[in-house]
């Protein structure tokens, strides 16, 4: 963005006023890679109405192929609005967009929409993974075409390779979700990644849910219930319950404090629950943060645990959390303690929980799971899935949900994170926010 001086206009005597015009902003590309989540092409939609809503100097175009991972398909997701021109491309515009981006057949969208809604254009593939009619699109370039560089590639997550960078060739990359794929830090020459916490809160409420569904035995209530059984409202003081308390009284452990560990500590600290914190770079005894939670670093875990009477894991995969909580560690949790994760499975050795598990000593609850890979190749073969080499399905002192917690599908929560990705693409280019750490994993 370039200024510069006008005309000199009389004002009052003796003093001159100056004019600042403004050279309009360049509109920036932002990318957005079609994955196999179905929620990309709404994702892309909503950054173009928020684009185009708040006149942002943005313009969005879609990548997409109908297999599997990044695609081939370049194609322009165009909103009109306010008549800034802000989120809407000419034809012109379209074509320098779209040419070179990814190899195979890339087409100029269709005629710029004149409506007052934005509208999102995908060619390329319709709904049901069959070509739409694309009559009145002109074709724009060929696969020949070298590569264009975009300022950002917007993604889910899972198609970072060094093809994809190699293509696409962006400035810099937004994931829109917390997580970091692993393989990043193993590739040359990443561009900046950035990551987005829109369902932090979501993530949060899981946890909460979790705990309280273990610590008042919800689900086995539910079910005797359902039996015409009360019984359970007396096995509530079973030695063995290896749950049973309330949050009011509680002294928590909050393992990872970044924006859903924060999120759980102010709740559970609301409930009356003594909230302890726990992050890579704490200080040794504690220290406390901008909501009076003391924060500690990992090296004080041995110490910690034994006061617990409950363990939540909001903490992300990375070389340093892999196993953490071993045999050794979930052994230093007092007796009934509740053991809950809405981080990552692999930071839990999963044996060692089974065990403490199986003798009813702790209480588990996940919404993460060791298998989760396995997911895809069991739904398609119809069978049934677990989430673990051990039947945690079959323990009364367990509750289970399908990693849910993000809350993908409720009400506002695409919109959210579409805010995010906009919120953190302005924030990275004024300069105030970090790119993550690879080594670290966020």
């Amino acid at each position: 963005m370039s200024d510069y001086w006008g005309e000199t206009v009389p004002s009052l005597p003796c003093r001159e006023t100056r004019i600042m015009v403004q050279e309009p902003e360049r509109l920036r590309t932002l990318f957005v890679a079609k994955e196999a989540a179905s929620h990309w092409t709404q994702l892309a939609g909503l950054l173009t109405r928020q684009i185009s809503e708040q006149s942002l100097p943005y313009r969005v175009v879609v990548e997409g192929d109908g297999s599997t991972g990044c695609t081939q398909n370049a194609v322009l997701c165009r909103g009109s609005g306010s008549g800034s021109g802000y989120g809407t491309t000419t034809r012109e515009d379209d074509a320098s967009a779209l040419s070179g981006l990814g190899s195979g057949q890339q087409r100029e969208s269709a005629s710029a929409s004149a409506a007052a809604e934005p509208t999102t254009t995908v060619v390329g593939e319709s709904a049901e993974g069959t070509a739409p009619d694309c009559s009145d699109a002109a074709d724009a370039t060929d696969q020949d075409h070298a590569p264009t560089t975009v300022d950002w590639l917007v993604t889910l997550g899972r198609c970072l390779t060094p093809e994809v960078f190699g293509r696409i060739k962006p400035e810099r990359v937004v994931v829109a979700h917390a997580g970091i794929p692993s393989t990043l830090a193993g590739i040359p020459n990443v561009p900046p990644i950035f990551n987005v916490h829109h369902n932090a809160q979501s993530t949060g409420e899981v946890a909460i849910l979790l705990l309280l569904a273990l610590q008042r035995r919800v689900i086995v209530a539910d079910r005797g219930c359902r039996n015409g059984d009360w019984s359970p409202k007396k096995a509530l003081a079973h030695p063995n319950a290896g749950c049973s308390s309330t949050a009011y009284n509680s002294t928590v452990v909050v393992l990872g404090y970044g924006a859903v560990g924060r999120y759980i500590c102010r709740v559970l600290r609301a409930l009356g629950s003594t909230v302890i914190a726990v992050r890579r770079h704490g200080v040794s005894g504690g220290e406390p943060s901008d909501d009076a939670t003391a924060v500690h670093p990992t090296s004080d875990l041995p110490t910690l645990l034994p006061r617990a009477t409950a363990l939540i894991i909001a903490a992300p995969l990375t070389s340093e959390t892999r196993g953490l909580l071993d045999s050794a560690a979930l052994a230093a949790l007092r007796d009934n303690a509740s053991v809950v994760n809405v981080g990552r499975a692999e930071v839990v050795d999963e044996d060692a929980i089974w065990s403490e598990v199986e003798s009813g000593r702790l209480g588990f609850a996940s919404d993460v799971w060791w298998r989760e890979g396995e997911l895809k190749a069991a739904t398609e073969r119809g069978e049934p899935f677990w989430g673990s080499v051990h039947p945690f399905h079959t323990r009364d002192n367990v509750v289970l949900t399908p990693h849910y917690a993000g809350g993908v599908g409720l009400d506002g929560i695409e919109e959210a994170r579409a805010t995010a990705v906009l919120a953190t693409i302005q924030q990275a280019e004024a300069g105030v926010r970090k790119p993550c750490d690879l080594s670290a994993g966020y």
